[in-house]
């Protein structure tokens, strides 16, 4: 069994920014508790909010070390419609990308931010680099897990196949597993667009 936490940040700013009313010592706890009654905790933080600095990358990484997470993942801000941040990066002429099937939080060619995108991607993917071991070790707790998903992957090769070549182009075969579920349940046919 387990809990999956959307930590966000380890930044108290950005914690404020995206209003998640939490705060630190708040998440501390909550990890804390759940390892303590046998759960498994999972963590997801998010980079590339409009505003984010190199600070707020560096406060998520310690953070996600600190709190020793079963399971940990990184996603691009992605400012879906509905939501506050999608109006507001409308109103700032932020939204680049019109093609909402592109819009998935491994992605951070949606929308203009003040940090450089490559900037971006370097501390997230040095966020999965942190975490890889325990990821890993996730997997390798469960036998019965590791070989369902391989099963599931040989009768899905094609999705396989398309996956580890996205893995590639976007150098990041920490994704791997996303791109495979990306591929297994994509309908090309049926994109989504906005107009800008």
């Amino acid at each position: 069994m387990q809990v999956e936490y959307g930590i966000e940040a380890g930044s108290p700013r950005v914690l404020e920014m995206i209003k998640k009313n939490t705060n630190i010592e708040g998440i501390k706890k909550a990890i804390r508790l759940t390892k303590e009654i046998g759960l498994r905790a999972l963590g997801s933080f998010i980079f590339g909010f409009a505003n984010d600095t190199e600070q707020d990358f560096k406060e998520s990484i310690e953070l996600a070390e600190e709190l020793d997470l079963d399971f940990a993942v990184a996603f691009f801000a992605t400012p879906y419609p509905a939501s506050e941040i999608y109006d507001k990066a409308m109103a700032e002429n932020r939204i680049i990308e019109p093609d909402m099937s592109k819009w998935y939080m491994r992605n951070n060619n949606i929308w203009r931010v003040d940090l450089d995108k490559e900037i971006i991607k370097r501390w997230r993917d040095e966020f999965m680099k942190r975490v890889r071991w325990s990821n890993l070790k996730f997997f390798l707790k469960k036998p019965s897990l590791l070989f369902n998903v391989s099963l599931l992957m040989l009768k899905n090769i094609g999705a396989v196949y398309k996956a580890a070549k996205e893995s590639i182009k976007m150098r990041s075969f920490d994704d791997f597993g996303y791109y495979f579920y990306v591929y297994l349940a994509q309908n090309l046919k049926n994109r989504n667009v906005i107009n800008l």
